[in-house]
């Protein structure tokens, strides 16, 4: 595992951005109030005037707000997903966009950051220009709001990451428990990792990215890249758990344990509340437009 750090990287991303096509995605759902600013900030350094040949798209995945005009306001190709015949969740939004969006590398960002660097496109993707890296995974600090109204910085992952990822990956793949930021939405890869397999449904899709790169073309085709401080939005603890099952389950079902077997798969049950349908698994292999 490496560990990568803020350097001056300029010239050598522009020299990457000319001999390779690179596209920023974001999914975003009801994102209004923070998307414009981070396309804005992508459009300043990398867009068109800056002579940097890095495509920004935001793939709206059915918001009910403006997040669509506030993308596509601030200057982002804006790929909107509403129809019934439109899967919903995370990964399925990013398969269309890779989809529609043929690349060299990808690269991307949630739509919820509050405090986003431009600088981030740089130090995740140089260093799969290098050796045998394809995958480029941040990891940060992670100022959370506190009982007391003050700010605690917290080095560790988000809730989701601490107890369920992280114990998961320590049982089943030891090595990828190491990462700060297993379930990180700050990412850059290698198209070959997207062509290599199916990504895994929902909130699944970034702990499966991580175990795919590491079981197909070893620890060593993984980077850590330290993105210093990202502020986002906090969800209540029973929001969660949805995204926690589908993390479970991608995890579990990479071990080769067969969760279709289970009597309560694809559910989430809690109580005073309706069961929850929780889709699990690989989606369709991509195939480009």
């Amino acid at each position: 595992m490496v560990r990568v750090s803020g350097e001056q990287t300029s010239a050598r991303f522009l020299q990457l951005a000319n001999t390779h096509s690179i596209t920023v995605l974001i999914p975003a759902r009801n994102e209004e109030r923070t998307v414009g600013e981070v396309v804005s900030k992508l459009m300043d350094r990398y867009g068109p005037d800056s002579g940097r040949l890095v495509q920004i798209v935001v793939i709206d995945d059915h918001s009910t707000d403006n997040t669509s005009a506030a993308a596509a306001k601030s200057g982002a190709q804006v790929l909107t997903r509403k129809g019934p015949e439109d899967a919903t969740g995370k990964a399925e939004t990013i398969t269309e966009g890779i989809r529609r969006f043929p690349s060299d590398i990808y690269v991307l960002f949630d739509a919820d950051i509050s405090n986003f660097n431009p600088d981030w496109v740089e130090l995740l993707c140089l260093p799969i220009d290098r050796g045998n890296a394809i995958l480029a995974k941040g990891t940060y600090h992670r100022p959370v709001q506190t009982g007391l109204g003050s700010h605690g910085r917290f080095l560790e992952g988000g809730r989701v990451t601490e107890l369920v990822a992280r114990p998961l990956l320590s049982m089943c793949f030891p090595d990828l428990a190491r990462f700060g930021q297993p379930l990180s939405g700050e990412v850059a890869f290698k198209a070959e990792l997207a062509r290599s397999g199916p990504f895994f449904a929902g909130y699944g899709f970034d702990v499966g990215l991580l175990i795919d790169s590491y079981l197909r073309f070893g620890l060593e085709s993984i980077v850590e890249v330290d993105l210093g401080e990202r502020t986002h939005n906090h969800q209540e603890l029973r929001a969660l758990s949805y995204q926690a099952s589908q993390v479970a389950s991608t995890i579990l079902i990479k071990a080769g344990i067969d969760v279709a077997a289970f009597p309560g798969a694809g559910r989430l049950i809690r109580p005073s509340l309706p069961d929850k349908t929780v889709p699990f698994g690989a989606l369709k292999i991509l195939k480009s437009t």
